[in-house]
């Protein structure tokens, strides 16, 4: 089953504010780490960019991507995104999002 349900769109439309920033934070460990770094090329490579044609200068930026010390995870990745709206509208309702979300699928432990 989908992890992305309904319950977490119901997260993102209701509790992230529309218009304020927000960070999210990835802790990973990989069973395929190939596969899941399509899914993170797809979102600095195109959900980033399209938040940041859209946005009137409130860009989308990856903060961070490596390594932790804490042998718990593998990486870490932290993307500041402009707003609760814009992560909804160009990642979660993103055409290409049912096919790129099967390679994080294939590629992380759960």
């Amino acid at each position: 089953p989908m992890m992305f349900d309904a319950a977490l769109e119901e997260f993102l439309l209701n509790e992230l504010a529309e218009d304020e920033e927000f960070y999210w934070i990835e802790l990973l460990n990989y069973k395929n780490k190939e596969s899941d770094t399509i899914y993170q090329n797809w979102i600095i490579n195109e959900v980033l960019p399209s938040i940041n044609n859209n946005n009137n200068n409130d860009d989308a930026e990856l903060i961070y991507q490596g390594q932790l010390k804490d042998l718990s995870y593998k990486d870490i990745i932290i993307i500041r995104y402009p707003s609760g709206r814009a992560f909804y509208d160009n990642l979660w309702k993103s055409p290409s999002f049912e096919e790129k979300i099967q390679y994080r699928y294939d590629g992380l432990i759960f």
